[in-house]
């Protein structure tokens, strides 16, 4: 096979190549909140994001250009993804300068995809650049996108860390102490517990929240529930002040924070009323379904009447219950399209999106298959197995469930459900092994 310089190099097709690969990244990225994206639909996905990368892999370093330019020009984690992805294999310091002072800029738009490049290349590639961007001469950004990688990889990557743990949770900065907690999680308990006890009582929210979740995987989780109720409390408090792009990122942050508590509260816990009532509707229906308990389908059902949240709710209400809403006819009909279809809200992406409006009256009088008190998803008591069997073919947001499950379980099983295809397979043979399934 010739090597990459013996082409001549289409600028305008490298362009389209980071392009295609930028957007079939963000499809993959998002697909954790798809009601519809199936697995089948997910490696399709893949097969042709590999395609374009490979593409820029050929092209090799005159492809770095064309896909720096687009991220100029977009500022999108997917253009981020792309260019890190490039980059890390032909690691200049240039252009890595430059990527990480586009991140510095947007970290909350940004981070995700660079985190994401380096967990998605291969290792013999993304262990010198975990190397290099957890050295003493790293800037914050490298930092965070390093050790953010690294939580995801796992601890078969540890050794390429060039500065010992201890350090980056003493670091002033709080992003990067954060992104320590989340390494943590993937460690030996009797090396991460005494750190994460410690980080219980950072003065960051975010690094107190990190360190809760990362004990929540760990066989004693001590006072993790109780720090994560502290935290989802402060953040519902302050998503309330937030407005505009502040809102977005509350929110962000509220919804992931919401599902971790959803598992460390106590099913039947005496609080979780006042919870509900504190929480905004949508995080409080996040809440229920990863919660898992359907003695809370009335709180469900009033969130029902809301247009807001109705299409959502019902749902939920159909994800906890296993009962189609439309097969069992307890939807009602779609309202005729408006002619000025206004701002976008969330009712409306659920709309677009494809859920049905549920027919709160009719729900209410069905007799649904319950078992309160347990865990439960699709109208099964949710166990290792039942995940599993729902990694293997439900849609992306369904699975987000099971998996979040695992990880709370099973942590070094769970598979990554927005990782490639060929390493999802691998993670859920692994998994079907664990548990003989």
């Amino acid at each position: 096979m010739n090597s990459p310089a013996a082409f001549d190099v289409i600028p305008a097709l490298i362009a389209r190549h980071a392009s295609d690969a930028a957007f079939y990244w963000m499809q993959l990225d998002q697909s954790a909140a798809s009601f519809r994206l199936t697995p089948a639909r997910y490696r399709q996905f893949n097969e042709r994001l590999d395609a374009h990368l490979e593409g820029l892999a050929i092209a090799g370093p005159a492809g770095i250009q064309p896909a720096f330019a687009a991220l100029e020009r977009w500022k999108k984690p997917g253009e981020t993804f792309v260019c890190t992805w490039l980059a890390s294999q032909h690691p200049e310091d240039e252009a890595l300068k430059v990527l990480t002072g586009y991140v510095e800029k947007q970290p909350d738009t940004l981070l995700r995809g660079a985190i994401s490049a380096l967990a998605w290349l291969p290792r013999d590639v993304s262990a010198p650049m975990i190397n290099r961007w957890t050295g003493s001469e790293a800037d914050i950004p490298a930092q965070v996108i390093a050790l953010r990688a690294l939580a995801l990889l796992g601890p078969e990557s540890a050794p390429a860390l060039a500065t010992p743990m201890p350090g980056f949770l003493a670091s002033p900065v709080p992003f990067i102490r954060a992104a320590a907690c989340r390494v943590l999680a993937r460690l030996k308990p009797e090396f991460s517990v005494p750190f994460l006890h410690d980080a219980l009582h950072d003065d960051d929210l975010a690094v107190r929240a990190e360190a809760a979740i990362s004990l929540s995987t760990m066989p004693e989780p001590g006072e993790a529930g109780a720090a994560m109720w502290k935290c989802v409390a402060l953040q519902a408090g302050i998503h309330r002040e937030a407005t505009g792009w502040y809102r977005m990122q509350a929110t962000r942050r509220l919804n992931r924070w919401a599902r971790y508590l959803a598992w460390l509260a106590p099913i039947g816990h005496a609080d979780l009323p006042a919870l509900f009532d504190y929480l905004p509707p949508r995080a409080g229906l996040t809440f229920a379904l990863y919660h898992g308990d359907t003695t809370h389908l009335d709180r469900i059902l009033a969130a029902m009447a809301d247009p807001e949240t109705a299409r959502y709710a019902g749902w939920v209400w159909q994800t906890l219950t296993g009962v189609d809403l439309e097969t069992a006819r307890l939807t009602l009909p779609e309202p005729e399209a408006a002619s000025e279809r206004g701002p976008i809200t969330d009712a409306r992406l659920d709309a677009d999106n494809g859920l049905p409006l549920p027919n709160a009256t009719a729900i209410r009088n069905y007799k649904a298959t319950t078992l309160s008190g347990t865990r439960t998803l699709l109208g099964k008591e949710l166990t290792a197995a039942f995940a599993a069997e729902v990694l293997g073919d439900r849609p992306q947001a369904i699975r987000a469930i099971a998996a979040q499950y695992l990880r709370m379980t099973l942590p070094h099983l769970a598979p990554n459900i927005r990782a490639s295809a060929q390493v999802q397979q691998t993670q859920m043979a692994a998994l079907r092994t664990a548990i003989k399934v």
